[in-house]
This record gives C-alpha cells, structure tokens and sequence, in this order.
C-alpha cells in the first residue's frame, strides 16, 4: 500500500482526513494519476527501446565489417 502522508506531499488533492483523524487515500483519483504515470513510462521506455535497436544495428554493422 500507500502511505498516505508521502502521497500527501506530492498529491495533497488525493488525501483526506478522516473524522478520526487518520489520513486517507482517495483511490479513485489515485487511479488517474497512475494512469498518466503509466503513460509517461511506456514513452520513456519506448524511446529506450528505439536507441538500444539503434545501437544493436551499429554494432552488428561493425561486427560484419
């Protein structure tokens, strides 16, 4: 899980307090926050990808010369 005080700090709308007192996640917004994070990885990752493949191609060009 998640705690919510460091949550807190980052996205101070996803938390509540509760009428105890305890911090509470709002998992509903958390969703679209992960979402986007999701989103923002898989470019990343893609981006990674397409240097690695350009890298393979080079070095095999080399290996072949």
């Amino acid at each position: 899980g998640f705690l919510a005080q460091e949550v807190q700090q980052i996205f101070p709308d996803i938390v509540h307090e509760r009428e105890d007192g305890l911090l509470s996640l709002s998992y509903d917004k958390f969703t679209i926050v992960a979402v986007q994070a999701i989103k923002e990885q898989q470019a990343i990752i893609n981006q990674q990808q397409a240097v690695i493949d350009n890298l393979l191609q080079r070095v095999t060009a080399l290996e072949q010369e």
